[in-house]
């Protein structure tokens, strides 16, 4: 017996209300495996109305000469269908996962339709798949076909596009028996032809066949499923690797939402850019929390900071996880696309996977806070530890600040604000810290804010923020600091360090959010000119 998983398809109406929007003909037979924890449902959104949605409907047991079976369809069905059916074949082989026709009552121990595979395979048994076309023995008068319906004549198979279209150099009586047609088997495309140059397209000219010659094929109600089969291999198979991937990180509790996680591995159409956005920023908080054990804060620091990074760095570390083979680069340019072979792909760009490793952080972020983003950096290398008191504070005083929307829990880091204030000289290297920590703290806070607005454009993200530059920061604070203007910037990343110290990141946030809150409202509510048509 051959233990397998069975999902069945739902296609989702359009906004038109289509007709064929329902259950799907065929369902897919993935191999039950306990090393796929996130495979409980899987939507597929194709370059068209319509929308897939896969959900797990049962665990069967094949026995093997219905698993053989299967096998000798799906190779039949390729065949049928695909112009070069061997690549199409190899993209099946690659997903792991099988497509059999299901029961319209689906017995709930074996929903297969085995005598429909029986009847496509009969003819073929002595001939080889690509020689037989075979079909059903009744001839159907033209205008019982339908457009859409798919038939064989002299073995080549048509697509009927009209039967009521007259060709111009016949009469009406002979047209009556014609049926317009064009060629119906389509040609997968290699996942990396949209990086060559393009070729134009030749139109597929109509042709007219009479009717008493054609015969229905018997994959016509399941054929236009099967013209989607590559570009659904692909998409098992990137979701076979996301699951692949969750696994790798150790903890199953990092990344929850299964959904971020395929979205954070598509950089396909910048699909991951907001993603990234917020989760370069977490890196540089992350990073900056894990340096704080340093024994002091001067330019080394800084610089060790900016190398990590650095998206050829990054790049690097993912190479630890083998997140470039998880990741979607290329997407749906075109439909079908079939998987090539990984030595033919080009190489993912470090850009691309620095940004997939941004994403990634991120998604964990979402999912389990801030501990999640850090559990990823060091699950690939990028940090050693990370000392976590500082997300935790240990005490529950409070001692507020007058102007300050954030009451203190330690009467000693009320006094080092004080300090970094007022006498910074002091001590130079905890205002230095301060500083620094408070300078990502703030990066971040900017990230967050911008993220959580709906809708919102990368392009339209990155102007907001250039909008807010420390030294306008530091103007919220003039009331309470006697300095210069070009200190107010400082005093701003030394007050938001502060208060990470004394009681966290999230307080820190909430913070930099009350007081800049007026500012990002009017800075939201401009219109930004420099978005294209290409964010996402």
């Amino acid at each position: 017996m051959h233990d397998v998983d069975l999902f069945a398809a739902h296609r989702a109406p359009t906004c038109d209300g289509d007709v064929a929007a329902g259950p799907c003909v065929l369902g897919w037979l993935v191999p039950s495996s306990p090393s796929l924890p996130l495979m409980d449902a899987l939507e597929l959104f194709l370059p068209s109305p319509t929308t897939l949605t896969f959900a797990w409907r049962a665990r069967l047991a094949v026995p093997p000469t219905v698993w053989e079976l299967v096998h000798r369809w799906n190779q039949y069905m390729l065949s049928q269908v695909f112009l070069d059916g061997a690549a199409v074949a190899a993209a099946a082989a690659s997903a792991g996962v099988l497509v059999a026709p299901l029961l319209e009552t689906a017995d709930r121990l074996m929903p297969l339709d085995v005598s429909y595979m029986q009847l496509c395979l009969q003819h073929s048994l002595s001939q080889a798949p690509e020689d037989v076309y075979p079909t059903t023995h009744a001839i159907i008068p033209p205008r019982a076909f339908a457009p859409g319906t798919i038939f064989v004549h002299n073995h080549n198979v048509y697509r009927i596009e009209s039967t009521q279209e007259s060709p111009s150099n016949m009469n009406s009586q002979s047209a009556d028996n014609m049926l317009v047609a064009k060629q119906a088997q389509s040609k997968p495309k290699p996942l990396d032809t949209p990086r060559q140059k393009l070729k134009v397209a030749k139109k597929r000219t109509f042709v007219h066949l009479p009717a008493i010659e054609c015969r229905v094929h018997p994959l016509s109600h399941v054929w236009h499923e099967c013209r989607w089969l590559p570009t659904i291999y692909f998409r098992w198979d990137t979701y076979r690797k996301c699951c692949q991937l969750h696994t790798a990180l150790a903890t199953p509790a990092t990344i929850s939402n299964e959904s971020l996680v395929r979205l954070a591995l598509t950089s396909a159409g910048g699909a991951n850019n907001r993603l990234a956005f917020l989760g370069d920023a977490l890196l540089k908080v992350v990073v900056s929390i894990a340096l704080i054990t340093s024994a002091a804060c001067d330019e080394t620091v800084r610089q060790a900071r900016h190398h990590k990074l650095q998206n050829a760095t990054l790049a690097t570390h993912a190479t630890s996880i083998h997140l470039a083979e998880c990741i979607d680069h290329e997407g749906f340019r075109s439909w079908p696309t079939c998987l090539s072979q990984a030595s033919s792909l080009s190489p993912v760009k470090p850009k691309v996977l620095a940004t997939a490793v941004e994403a990634l952080v991120a998604a964990a972020y979402l999912s389990n806070g801030l501990e999640g983003a850090i559990h990823v950096c060091m699950r690939i290398g990028l940090i050693d530890a990370v000392d976590v008191s500082v997300l935790r504070p240990s005490s529950s005083h409070c001692i507020p600040v007058e102007g300050l929307p954030h009451a203190f829990r330690h009467p000693e880091w009320a006094a080092a604000l004080a300090m970094c204030w007022h006498d910074p000289t002091a001590n130079p290297a905890l205002v230095e810290w301060c500083r620094f920590l408070g300078e990502a703290i703030g990066y971040f806070a900017v990230a967050r804010l911008l993220y959580r607005v709906d809708g919102l454009k990368p392009s339209k993200m990155t102007w907001v923020r250039t909008q807010m530059p420390r030294a306008v920061l530091g103007e919220q604070l003039r009331h309470l600091v006697e300095s210069e203007n070009q200190f107010l910037g400082q005093c701003w990343d030394a007050m938001l360090g502060v208060v990470t110290l004394d009681g966290g990141v999230d307080d820190a946030v909430a913070c930099f959010e009350a007081l800049t809150q007026p500012m990002m409202e009017a800075l939201l509510a401009t219109e930004d000119r420099t978005t294209t048509p290409h964010d996402v």
